[in-house]
């Protein structure tokens, strides 16, 4: 049995931990890791690190987050990535999920999920 999910991945590509990535992808074929789960919950996950990053009068109620929240990305996850590489990998993130929306992309689960990595780590 393996505790390693979509959400260790996810907070490893976020807090830029290479490690926590490895561990996962080591493991990619033994978790339950969906490339269209993983795009949605990096879009979201993003766009709270712009919100929080890139606006300096930023609170937990204007960034739609409880204060539990709100402290952790600001204290745990920002300035990990510059504004402008942030800004990258949303719109990265954004076109990904649109192609997926629309049928544009055909790739396997196990391919989209290395692309996204492969693309996040080289932009950062």
């Amino acid at each position: 049995l393996n505790d390693l999910g979509i959400f260790n991945l996810s907070n490893a590509i976020i807090r830029k931990d290479i490690v926590g990535i490895k561990k996962v992808l080591d493991n990619i074929d033994f978790i339950d890791v969906e490339g269209t789960g993983l795009v949605t919950i990096l879009l979201k996950n993003f766009l709270n690190v712009i919100n929080v990053q890139l606006n300096s009068k930023s609170t937990a109620e204007n960034s739609h987050m409880s204060d539990k929240q709100f402290k952790y990305y600001k204290y745990n996850l920002c300035n990990r990535y510059s504004n402008a590489k942030l800004v990258n990998i949303y719109d990265f993130l954004s076109s990904i999920d649109y192609r997926l929306k629309s049928g544009l992309l055909d790739m396997s689960n196990q391919q989209l999920v290395y692309y996204v990595v492969e693309n996040i780590l080289k932009n950062s």
